[in-house]
């Protein structure tokens, strides 16, 4: 049962990570990344939120390297 309890941990780790992530990312980060979502409404970035938090680290690491 311990294992169960440390994995629910860790999920929830990581989305809190992603979630605080994406709200930078959203607001700052994707028109950095991408030239066509500059200019974007709220209706895209909220759209591509939830594969915000679950892809931080892939667009973390595309966002440095920009």
């Amino acid at each position: 049962m311990q294992w169960a309890e440390g994995l629910t941990t860790m999920l929830g780790v990581y989305g809190a990570a992603g979630a605080v992530f994406a709200a930078l990312f959203l607001w700052k980060g994707v028109a950095h990344v991408d030239a066509g979502a500059r200019g974007a409404g709220i209706g895209f970035r909220a759209v591509i939120a939830a594969g915000c938090v679950a892809l931080w680290p892939l667009l973390a690491a595309k966002w440095v390297r920009r």
